[in-house]
């Protein structure tokens, strides 16, 4: 079916603030900048959209609704073959790497509202966590992997560490001032 002229600027909209809060952080974008990315007022913003909290849960709705359809492609790499963990984590990485500002709003929003990340990821990213920890824990079976370690913390840990890998792989590059000749 065409898209309508409001669901274009409502996506616009999405697409814009998630760059920015990625870029910024949510705290640190104004809705003007915001219609300002689109090219529309913020009036029209607000249309859409009634606060910036709305357009939050929209870009992290967009995101999570993206997992949930890569979600069974993730299980499946985690229970197919001896190569599981590069297949894991060659689609965990796909995934964060190809939503361009996806791993960057994650981890914002994971360094900025602990508490509430954590309540909006525990559903879908449970089961991804859970795949992994049964893979620790067959390591663990078999004495390659720590027998005392916990194996669904690990999991979360590795989850942060390829959101900062790839959150930091996009991230820009700081303005450098001109270096004077001598």
């Amino acid at each position: 079916a065409p898209r309508s002229a409001e669901t274009d600027v409502r996506a616009g909209i999405v697409r814009a603030a998630t760059r920015l809060f990625a870029a910024q952080g949510f705290d640190g974008t104004a809705l003007q900048e915001i219609a300002d990315a689109v090219g529309v007022t913020k009036p029209a913003v607000l249309h859409h959209f009634p606060s910036k909290e709305h357009i939050r849960q929209a870009v992290l709705d967009a995101i999570l609704e993206h997992w949930r359809g890569t979600l069974p492609r993730l299980l499946l790499a985690a229970t197919a073959g001896e190569e599981r963990f590069e297949a894991v984590f060659g689609e965990l990485h796909r995934f964060f790497a190809g939503g361009g500002d996806r791993a960057r709003v994650v981890l914002r929003e994971a360094l900025d509202r602990p508490a509430e990340a954590r309540k909006i990821l525990a559903g879908p990213v449970r089961p991804w966590i859970q795949a992994i920890a049964g893979y620790i824990r067959e390591g663990q079976a078999r004495g390659r992997d720590d027998a005392e370690a916990d194996a669904e913390a690990d999991g979360v840990l590795m989850l942060q560490l390829v959101l900062a890998a790839t959150a930091s792989a996009r991230a820009p590059s700081p303005r450098r001032a001109p270096v004077s000749g001598a």
